[in-house]
């Protein structure tokens, strides 16, 4: 499941893509990602820093009980005043698996995918 700020990433349809195969999903809304792992959880998850007037990190602290089980990967890119060091550290606090940051390679993200499902 891949939640991104104000649009789907990465995708050629709703339901495929380079980053959401056959099988996976991608949110636009914080709200309809939880809405949707409350019905079926996925075995990861990618979130998006940035998510307009909130954060992963708001997310994942007001939904631990449903995402602290799930492996996350937070994405950033920078802004909103903290340093890449801030967000990394707050992410490695909250419990996300990896943080990769924009823009980021194939083998970057496939190195963070294999270390989430290493340590799960």
């Amino acid at each position: 499941m891949i939640l991104r700020s104000g649009r789907v990433i990465h995708t050629r349809s709703a339901n495929s893509g380079p980053l959401t195969p056959p099988g996976n999903v991608a949110f636009t809304l914080s709200e309809d990602f939880i809405a949707a792992v409350k019905i079926q959880p996925p075995s990861l998850y990618l979130i998006d820093m940035w998510l307009g007037n909130t954060t992963a990190l708001k997310v994942r602290i007001s939904h631990a009980d449903l995402l602290s089980a799930i492996p996350g990967i937070l994405i950033s890119g920078g802004g909103g005043g903290s340093s890449l060091e801030t967000v990394t550290a707050k992410a490695e606090i909250e419990g996300f698996r990896d943080v990769i940051y924009k823009p980021f390679s194939r083998d970057e993200l496939k190195a963070a995918l294999h270390k989430a499902f290493q340590n799960h």
